[in-house]
């Protein structure tokens, strides 16, 4: 881990001839900032301020896609109806100020926001990466293990989320989550 972690922190010269190098970059330097924070700061009225802060963060390096901005217009995920344009800031307002702070601190949360983010979809891009980061967030501040999702892992954990989403079945959502910090265990170990 201190090797991968030296590398990260000190990237060589050869670092952008790898595609994505400087979104990595970018994604773990933000990881790095926010242990600074706690995800309490989600929470009220200036919660809305630090989602969009962190997506701006992360998407940083990709001016494209305009990095703390909702949506302008409707995107789609598949046949998925997704929140429109006017209703992102108002649905995230009221999952802050309103949802939020009625769940346990934790995993309850985190797994909570994670789906919410996911599923509100209130940025052009950027809202799978959001969701991973504010999991963890709320995670690392209830000082709860930190969750990889593998990328074989992610049509898997989509199909469990619309589960929650629109049925409230949660069982396949954690069974999967649980099958993702398996093998978050295991990369650890590989890494070590």
């Amino acid at each position: 881990m201190a090797g991968v972690y030296k590398r990260l922190a000190e990237p060589s010269t050869d670092t952008d001839s790898f595609p994505h190098s400087r979104e990595i970059l970018n994604a773990w330097r933000t990881i790095r900032d926010r242990a600074a924070f706690s995800a309490d700061l989600l929470q009220g009225d200036e919660g809305e301020a630090w989602l969009r802060y962190w997506h701006a963060c992360l998407l940083s390096e990709t001016p494209e896609k305009f990095p703390g901005q909702y949506k302008a217009v409707t995107n789609a995920i598949g046949n998925r109806p997704l929140t429109p344009p006017e209703n992102v800031a108002g649905t995230i307002r009221v999952l802050l100020a309103d949802i939020r702070p009625t769940l346990p601190a934790g995993l309850a949360q985190a797994v909570f926001m994670y789906v919410a983010v996911n599923m509100i979809h209130g940025f052009a891009d950027g809202n799978g990466r959001l969701s991973r980061f504010i999991l963890n967030w709320e995670a690392e501040s209830a000082a709860a293990p930190l969750l990889v999702i593998p990328l074989n892992m992610r049509a898997q954990l989509t199909q469990s989320m619309d589960t929650a989403w629109y049925e409230g079945r949660i069982e396949p959502l954690i069974a999967s989550l649980g099958e993702a910090c398996v093998e978050t265990d295991r990369l650890l170990q590989h890494l070590s």
